[in-house]
């Protein structure tokens, strides 16, 4: 069989169905470089495919069909003596099939043929992040009008009491340090009184006669005694005022 290049075994021929690949079918047809054997194959006989030096391919569709059991069914060439045969190409099947148990039992390379499956990983919906925008902070409700009058109203109403009481209070101190300086200005002035009373008594009473008691009181010994008497007057009321300032100095601190 003078035969190159990609050979397409036909299922039938002449309306017969092919079913078998004859014994050194394919014998040393060096030109070949891929054969398709179709699913209506059911053997394939030795030396069916001998010494086909530049077959790269072979694809055997059935995955039943019966191979001969020898490494000279399918090869490329052998040694000098023809005791080892090697196939440097790929023979492709499905997969568990007699085909792969042919090439897998001298060694040859098995090409699955069978579609590959490609199982997409189920993938969770990806959870979404809702960016929201910066809300503006809400505004403080203003309070009603009257509540805060009446607010405004008991707070200075409260300060005017505070204002009124610590006038009172001040008022009271000054009143009684007032009245305790009068008090103490007409002890002074009754001491005053009295005193010069009895001097007034004693200096112009007069006694029996008597050369050295029939005499006058002095008027410088009167001024004197008069202005020790304001100086006293005047000592008071600055002891009196100065206590007053150091009070209120305090009430307002």
């Amino acid at each position: 069989y003078n035969a190159e290049g990609e050979i397409n075994i036909p299922e039938t021929i002449e309306e017969l169905p092919v079913t078998v690949i004859g014994a050194y079918a394919f014998n040393e047809c060096s030109l070949v470089k891929s054969v398709l054997v179709p699913e209506s194959i059911e053997s394939i006989e030795s030396c069916a495919f001998y010494k086909c030096e530049n077959l790269e391919y072979i694809t055997i569709e059935n995955p039943d069909c019966t191979i001969e059991n020898s490494s000279d069914t399918i090869c490329n060439n052998s040694d000098e003596n023809d005791e080892q045969f090697y196939f440097n190409g790929s023979i492709c099947g499905h997969k568990n099939s007699m085909v792969q148990v042919y090439a897998e039992s001298y060694g040859y390379n098995f090409v699955d043929i069978d579609p590959v499956v490609v199982v997409e990983p189920t993938s969770s919906p990806t959870p979404t992040e809702t960016i929201k925008e910066d809300e503006p902070e809400p505004e403080p409700e203003p309070e009603p009008e009257s509540e805060s009058k009446e607010t405004t109203a008991a707070a200075e109403t409260t300060a005017s009491k505070e204002e009124t009481t610590a006038t009172i209070s001040q008022t009271t101190t000054v009143s009684t340090e007032i009245s305790t300086v009068k008090e103490t200005t007409n002890t002074a002035n009754i001491s005053t009184t009295t005193s010069t009373t009895a001097t007034k008594t004693t200096g112009w009473a007069k006694p029996p006669y008597s050369p050295q008691t029939d005499q006058k009181v002095p008027s410088g010994l009167k001024l004197a005694w008069g202005a020790l008497t304001i100086a006293l007057i005047g000592l008071v009321f600055y002891t009196v005022k100065k206590s007053i300032t150091s009070r209120y100095k305090e009430f307002e601190e």
